[in-house]
């Protein structure tokens, strides 16, 4: 098997050691941001590694996975929990990056009127008891056309 094509039990093998270093994916890791230790992270990653494969290579298969995740997350979270992802390793890389991973997507969701003539943050909105929101000095009731 050579580094160019990864079958699942490869990947699942590369997930299951990755989750062992979160030096590497955990921004809250004491060491997270030394270069030195991060480094020593991935050449453990290579070293027990089933098949052959450079650190950058290691790092371009993380981010090719995590593109993935992050669609998968996406759709998770549009759909309110409802869309269960098929993809066989986004359970597992759920499990330990879901915590501390939150897509930019749900920081600041747009908002856009009926014509779609403007945009703005989510957060800029003030929700009221009789279902409309506040922006500003504006009133927008949801469902009426603005």
């Amino acid at each position: 098997m050579n580094a160019e094509f990864w079958g699942t039990e490869t990947v699942m093998e590369f997930l299951n050691l990755y989750q062992r270093e979160p030096v590497i994916w955990n921004p809250r890791h004491p060491h997270h941001k030394d270069r030195e230790q991060v480094y020593d992270a991935w050449k453990r990653i290579q070293s027990r590694l089933s098949v052959q494969c450079s650190i950058k290579g290691l790092k371009k298969r993380r981010e090719n996975l995590m593109a993935t995740f992050r669609k998968c997350v996406v759709k998770v979270t549009r759909s309110a929990g409802a869309y269960k992802p098929e993809w066989f390793a986004y359970e597992k890389m759920a499990s330990f990056l879901l915590a501390i991973y939150v897509p930019r997507e749900t920081k600041a969701k747009q908002v856009r009127s009926t014509y779609g003539h403007f945009s703005l943050n989510f957060f800029d909105f003030t929700n009221t008891r009789d279902g409309s929101y506040i922006c500003g000095e504006s009133r927008i009731r949801v469902g009426s056309g603005g």
